[in-house]
């Protein structure tokens, strides 16, 4: 699979700073798997900060009690608990290896993490699976031309 990304300064003058390749070449140098990891976390950045910050404050609170996790906005508004509320606390609680203190925070918990490890699965396959396409498709353009 052969792509070349786009220069970066001429994106950033154009408003549309992405790492999107543009059509292959005969120069055009291999993806790596760094460069496929980068291209993955740019075009997901959003997601990848909020995944982020939340593994770093669950692993925080476990490993030392300061809290930086951010408070439920519904039970915050509203003042009674939505059925997210306490999913936070029930992953501290795993990553203390206290299972039944998840339970008791949010059994929730215990379908959440699946579907969401699934969910990363899945998306890391389609992204995959449009990049093998995507250098099919420039070794098919290339050869035609």
């Amino acid at each position: 699979m052969r792509l070349k990304f786009t220069n970066l300064a001429s994106n950033y003058q154009n408003g549309i700073f992405n790492f999107m390749p543009t059509s292959a070449d005969k120069d055009a140098p291999t993806l790596g798997f760094w460069s496929l990891c980068r291209k993955f976390v740019w075009q997901r950045f959003f997601f990848v900060a909020v995944a982020s910050y939340m593994l770093f404050s669950m692993l925080l609170m476990a490993a030392t009690d300061i809290d930086i996790c951010i408070p439920c906005l519904w039970r915050t508004v509203f003042g009674f608990r939505c059925p997210g509320c306490g999913l936070t606390h029930a992953g501290i609680s795993l990553v203390r290896l206290d299972v039944m203190g998840a339970w008791e925070a949010n059994p929730l918990v215990f379908v959440v993490l699946p579907a969401g490890m699934l969910f990363i699965y899945l998306d890391v396959k389609r992204f995959l699976d449009q990049e093998r396409a995507t250098g099919i498709t420039a070794s098919l353009d290339r050869s035609h031309s």
